[in-house]
């Protein structure tokens, strides 16, 4: 990090890396603002290599598991500065950008496709009809601190060119919205829960993610285009689903789930986790928020939408040798019994940053200062 700071004290550098334009670029530019710089062949060197430096900490999307999310944070935090690096410090800029726009999507509902209203509905009534017949978590309730319930209701943010009222009473969920933001969220739930994507969805993230590794414009345009949800979903997907590790591992929540203060205090015994991971669970959960009001077989499925992101579900037999055959089923029997069971409790979870998104009242701009909150081990 000092070795960065001080390659960025000289003008060409800092032109490599505010600008984002090319050594080649920042060296001609540099020498015709100033005639008869960079004229060794040593200096020429270092700005190439600062460029190769800088190479790594631009990529968004690499190959499959090239990078986990704490890499990924450090890199980005490397990058971003200012407000912007303090309100990212633990999420993804491009996570918190697609649920961004997700969320204006559903506040305005302006998207680049033309939605019809009444095949969303049918569409969503079907799947969640098809949710009758899953297991349906038993529902607990949640005493929430005094501290999260000091919501003022007239505390209200601007979301771009949106502004949302924040105020959660008893009656808010019975409020009448209007056509346009009901098209929004049909929209929005329907990208969320789609599991296999158009050739023309493909096709546009693929261009998007060459976009974001290369052009330094990319995140300008990217807040200024009206989009299919569905590129955004996608674009979700595939981040948290090709990287390294995932983000919800199976030891953390079989170390909660031993935790014996789980069931008396949700919220101190989360510390357990990084705070990246609660703090994308807490992002999702605000997106979740904005599509209420939701039945709970509807929240059901974006819930687990939602953690087969950050665990990356996959089923992965062990193979010993080819003898044992049934020491491998009874291991996979035994292996998806304990996973069930954690998911349980990863949505148990869930359900609890949803009701505390709804009480605390944050929006989805300040999604990491609910740590203010939570009390910090010494």
């Amino acid at each position: 990090m000092q070795d960065l700071v001080c390659l960025c004290a000289s003008p060409h550098s800092f032109s490599v890396f505010n600008n984002r334009i090319s050594a080649e670029e920042a060296i001609q530019y540099v020498r015709f603002r100033r005639p008869g710089s960079i004229q060794t062949q040593n200096q020429v060197e270092c700005i190439y290599k600062f460029e190769k430096y800088l190479y790594l900490y631009r990529i968004y999307f690499g190959s499959y598991g090239q990078f986990s999310l704490e890499a990924f944070l450090k890199r980005q935090n490397v990058l971003l500065h200012g407000p912007e690096r303090r309100s990212l410090r633990n999420i993804p800029k491009i996570i918190y950008m697609c649920c961004k726009l997700l969320v204006r999507i559903i506040v305005t509902g302006c998207t680049s496709v033309q939605i019809d209203s009444s095949n969303h509905r049918n569409r969503i009534v079907s799947d969640e009809n098809n949710c009758q017949s899953t297991k349906k978590l038993p529902i607990t309730s949640v005493t929430q601190p005094e501290v999260f319930t000091s919501c003022q209701p007239d505390e209200t943010t601007k979301l771009t060119n949106a502004t949302v009222d924040c105020t959660y009473g008893e009656n808010s969920q019975n409020q009448n919205v209007d056509d346009n933001q009901s098209i929004g969220a049909s929209s929005v739930l329907e990208a969320l829960l789609t599991t296999e994507y158009p050739e023309s969805v493909v096709n546009e993230t693929e261009n998007w993610k060459k976009k974001f590794n290369n052009d330094p414009e990319a995140w300008n345009d990217f807040d200024k285009t009206s989009f299919n949800p569905l590129v955004l979903v996608k674009l979700i997907d595939d981040w948290l689903t090709h990287l390294k590790s995932p983000v919800l591992r199976m030891q953390d929540l079989l170390s909660l789930q031993q935790n014996p203060l789980f069931e008396e205090d949700i919220l101190t015994s989360l510390e357990i986790f990084e705070k990246p991971v609660v703090c994308l669970m807490s992002l999702f959960a605000k997106l979740i928020t904005y599509l209420q009001p939701l039945s709970e077989q509807m929240e059901h499925l974006l819930i687990e939408r939602v953690l087969n992101w950050l665990c990356q579900k996959q089923s992965k037999p062990l193979n010993v040798t080819t003898n044992t055959k049934k020491f491998n089923e009874q291991f996979i029997i035994c292996y998806h019994t304990r996973f069930d069971d954690l998911l349980q409790l990863a949505f148990r979870i869930m359900h609890f940053l949803i009701e505390f998104v709804k009480s605390k009242c944050t929006l989805i701009e300040s999604v990491d200062l609910w740590f203010k909150s939570m009390p910090i081990s010494q």
